[in-house]
């Protein structure tokens, strides 16, 4: 076989002192008997001698060589076929390598490898004529500082053909082109500065944009670069116009060339987080598919938006890897513990679900009962009803269980007696807190709002008497969350607060059962505990001083007397201070809330009763009246309605034309306080005497 002759090699062998043919670690030995004398032989020791054997040298390993360590000594043109298969940020790492693989990338006759390198970067613009590729190389794919070497530097001035850090732009660029300390033949002449120096922009990222922001950035080395040019050429003016020319072209077809450099730059990074989007894509889709196969499909599928954002940032599925078997094995155990949470709260939503189903059948039969009854008797509601047995029984039934109407049949029988006792319980409440009242200290509001006593109704023994005290139209309620309302017997059996869950949660001692029912239902029974409600003795004596107006006795007076008597009063500071001559009307309930929040002398003895001509020009008013809080209720079918909506409702739901106060009531729960709202007559205007005839007018 012919053996290779290459001056490349041939040199670097002379420059180590070993022939081409032979490796530089083995020796010639015909050259070295010719060239080189033979060693003296070293003393023989003696044959049993008794001196000690000197202990052997240390073996040290011989240094074994890498296994790429003779690539440059291959032929260039293979070289160059192997290189020309890489990416330029390939080239560029592999010339730093080592001086051998750096003297070959580096020499001009590689260019054609850079060349096709940069061919098979998709969009990037071709090398500019100021650049060589190397340096191009380094500006469009390396990661350091040219200035200070940091890592991970992602900001690149395209225009000013430079990468640095953030901490580099302040003190390596400026945003006034004009240099310092200029001659007075520059200082005086009219030079575009911004128009001859390329500039370049702050970056930011926005999600996956980025966006250039700030002001136009100048290397300083440019600036005082330009100087010292301008100064060469400043005495002769064709050559300076020739100068500045020249350099608005060049800096023009930099920064067309710096935009579609940003451009690309911009494409790379939207295709880069594409592409990691891609990949941990994947990876959940290949967690989702083991996991169906470990049984948890259902879960996966019925996964709500806050279990689905928690399964995507899980750490096992977040990380941009595609997943192998071996990293199933790693993450199965993390995932299935997951799973398994999943699990529960889905066990726990469906059984919710199931909850809130049965209790809408309860509901209904109720709503079904009320239409049977009274509008004016007084009827627990739905929240009330669950935790009655045998609803409760039959709602908290397995969930195997199917629960349709005809399950609660037996218990809809039941619901006369059960509405019975449920008043008598909310009577006896009701009464503890007059018992209560007079013994009662006042307290600070942290024993208050830590407070958890519990009703004490089961030791009170209602009478006759006692039952008439809570009809009584003297009889009003104050609540600890909504103090500004006025509540009566009747709306206090039906004020919302009295069955919020929250409250009833934390200060009723329920067994573990109740309690879960609560949590899931997220309601309550109609509960005095925790003190929302307490005797309002200032409302009561607003009250009897309206009762005394009309003639009746407080001390026997019923709402339900004065709710038919219906009367109208009129407030004379208001009237005196506001509309003099006119008046300022109001229902009796309005009137104790006027005592309370509105009325400045703030008693009821400034009230007085209106005639029957004024009361029926009041009620006239209020029935025009437009607000849209459903302040009433149909007798008939118990519907909430505003006042604008009752009309309609009568004929289209009842067939009634004619509408009377007997066909619609105040809601159970309405704001008797404030609606309807109080009135005010003008004063009537001064009748004008006809002027007699032949009288001057």
């Amino acid at each position: 076989m012919m053996e290779r002759r290459s001056a490349r090699l041939r040199n670097k062998s002379q420059t180590q002192g070993q022939p081409l043919s032979q490796p530089a670690h083995e020796d010639n030995k015909e050259e070295s008997d010719v060239s080189l004398p033979r060693p003296h032989p070293g003393k023989r020791r003696r044959r049993g001698s008794l001196e000690a054997i000197p202990p052997p040298a240390p073996v040290v390993p011989r240094r074994r060589g890498a296994k790429l360590s003779q690539l440059p000594d291959m032929p260039l043109d293979i070289l160059f076929e192997i290189f020309s298969n890489l990416t330029p940020y390939d080239l560029l790492r592999l010339s730093r390598a080592t001086k051998a693989l750096r003297d070959i990338l580096l020499r001009p006759s590689a260019k054609s490898i850079w060349i096709d390198a940069f061919a098979g970067v998709q969009g990037l613009p071709p090398c500019p004529p100021d650049l060589t590729e190397p340096q191009y190389a380094h500006l469009a794919f390396d990661i350091f500082c040219d200035f200070c070497g940091a890592p991970n530097v992602k900001s690149i001035m395209w225009a000013c053909r430079v990468k640095t850090c953030t901490n580099c732009i302040t003190h390596r660029f400026t945003s006034n082109p004009r240099p310092d300390n200029l001659p007075p033949a520059l200082a005086n002449k009219v030079i575009p500065y911004g128009e001859l120096l390329p500039f370049s922009r702050r970056k930011r990222r926005s999600g996956i944009y980025i966006y250039q922001c700030g002001p136009l950035l100048y290397r300083n080395k440019h600036v005082e670069a330009i100087k010292v040019e301008l100064l060469a050429v400043i005495s002769d003016e064709v050559r300076l116009n020739e100068f500045i020319a020249k350099g608005k072209a060049l800096v023009e077809e930099k920064i067309k060339h710096a935009q579609l450099c940003e451009k690309w730059d911009n494409d790379r990074g939207l295709g880069r987080l594409r592409e990691l989007k891609d990949i941990r894509q994947s990876r959940k889709e290949a967690i989702e598919n083991k996991l169906r196969e470990e049984g948890y499909g259902t879960e996966l599928d019925e996964m709500d938006f806050r279990q689905q954002r928690a399964f995507d940032g899980h750490p096992s599925v977040k990380p941009s890897k595609f997943l192998t078997e071996r990293g199933w094995a790693s993450i199965k155990d993390g995932m299935i513990e997951f799973m398994e949470l999943i699990r529960v709260e889905r066990l726990q939503r469906l059984r919710k679900e199931q909850l809130k189903c049965r209790e809408r059948i309860a509901t209904k039969l109720l709503e079904e009962y009320l239409l049977t009854i009274p509008a004016t008797q007084i009827c627990p509601g739905s929240s009330s009803l669950v935790f009655m047995e045998p609803f409760r029984t039959i709602i908290t039934s397995p969930s195997d269980v199917d629960v349709t109407p005809e399950s609660f049949s037996d218990a809809k029988a039941q619901l006369p007696s059960l509405v019975a006792e449920w008043r008598q319980s909310v009577n006896q409440e009701l009464l503890a807190l007059f018992q209560s009242e007079p013994s009662k200290k006042p307290k600070s509001k942290k024993s208050k709002s830590k407070s958890k006593s519990k009703p004490t109704h089961s030791t009170v023994v209602i009478t006759p008497e006692d039952e008439s005290k809570l009809s009584l139209a003297t009889t009003f309620f104050t609540c600890s969350n909504c103090t500004h309302e006025v509540i009566d017997y009747e709306r206090a059996t039906a004020h919302e607060c009295m069955s919020k869950y929250y409250r009833v949660r934390e200060c009723m001692d329920h067994d573990p059962e109740t309690r879960d029912l609560i949590e899931d239902l997220r309601i309550a029974p109609w509960t005095t505990a925790g003190n929302p409600l307490s005797i309002s003795q200032r409302d009561s004596t607003f009250a009897a001083v309206l009762l005394q107006l009309c003639g009746k006795d407080p001390a026997v007076t019923t709402a339900a007397e004065m709710e038919e008597l219906d009367p109208r009063f009129e407030c004379t500071h208001c009237t005196n201070k506001h509309i003099p001559g006119g008046h300022h009307l109001m229902t009796w309930h309005c009137a104790i809330y006027h005592c309370r929040h509105g009325c400045a002398a703030g008693n009821a003895t400034n009230f007085k009763l209106a005639d029957e001509e004024t009361t029926a020009k009041c009620k006239a008013l209020e029935a025009a009246q437009n607000f849209w809080q459903r302040a009433y209720q149909c007798t008939t079918c118990k519907m909430a309605l505003h006042p604008q909506s009752i009309n309609n409702h009568m004929s289209d739901s009842h067939g009634i034309q004619e509408v009377m106060r007997s066909h619609y009531r105040r809601a159970a729960d309405g704001s008797i306080g404030r609606f309807p709202p109080a009135v005010q007559l003008p004063r009537p205007a001064p009748s004008i005497p006809l002027a007699e005839e032949g009288e001057s007018t």
